[in-house]
């Protein structure tokens, strides 16, 4: 079992993904190093026995704290949820998030673990994506409205030359 603890230990201090396990009551009961980081806290230890409600926005935290009480309810996890985060010192970003129920070792849940990915930088370039191609759309439009019009045009200009044509064969 010594073993198992020392893999824990190096994967909480290496992964720069953001895990954490809580009790029935959102309390942290352990986080790994990226998390406590993340938090701004000067170590992991100073976050246990805390909840989101300490870092996060209201909103967001009773959001948190509802999904994970409809995990160990269920016993279903979360897989993959994007999440909008904004913290009480004003930092926003987003993450992909996935929970689980956290058992003993009798199989009894005794609260949630998680892991957070950082996907700010990409949930930017999505909606920098979605701008442009936005901005596509506008000009996509604004090009077909002229192609209309130089068409309607054209048709104008053959009508009149051949009015023309017309005017001169009956000199």
């Amino acid at each position: 079992m010594h073993l198992y603890r020392e893999f824990l230990n190096c994967l909480l201090e290496s992964i720069p993904d953001r895990i954490y396990f809580k009790d029935k009551d959102g309390r942290f009961l352990e986080v790994s190093r990226a998390e406590a980081e993340y938090l701004h806290a000067s170590s992991s230890i100073d976050v246990v026995g805390k909840t989101d409600f300490d870092y996060f926005a209201a909103e967001l935290a009773q959001a948190a704290f509802d999904d994970e009480q409809q995990i160990m309810l269920t016993e279903t996890p979360i897989i993959g949820k994007v999440e909008k985060k904004l913290l009480l010192d004003g930092r926003t970003g987003w993450a992909l998030v996935s929970k689980i129920p956290l058992r003993n070792v009798a199989g009894k849940i005794i609260g949630t673990c998680g892991i957070s990915k950082d996907i700010t930088e990409l949930k930017a370039a999505e909606e920098a994506l979605q701008a442009v191609n936005a901005d596509l759309a506008s000009q996509k439009e604004k090009l077909e409205e002229s192609l209309a019009e130089l068409k309607s045009k054209n048709e104008e200009l053959k009508a009149a030359q051949q009015r023309l044509i017309q005017l001169e064969s009956v000199k």
